[in-house]
């Protein structure tokens, strides 16, 4: 299985579909790639949430 650049991933997105080139690469390069486990959850609450100042 080949392994896709963090670039090329993004571009896939519909979200980041507008972005310029340099744009894009500013993004990938802000990409932390994670492997999951089928079934394990990609996703948590946050341990200190920011207070809310509008609830």
């Amino acid at each position: 299985m080949t392994m896709l650049s963090s670039l090329d991933l993004i571009r896939r997105v519909p979200l980041f579909s507008m972005l310029t080139e340099s744009q894009a690469i500013s993004v990938a390069d802000a990409v932390v790639k994670r492997r999951f486990k089928r079934g394990k959850s990609s996703w948590s609450r946050a341990r200190n949430p920011m207070p809310c100042s509008s609830c």
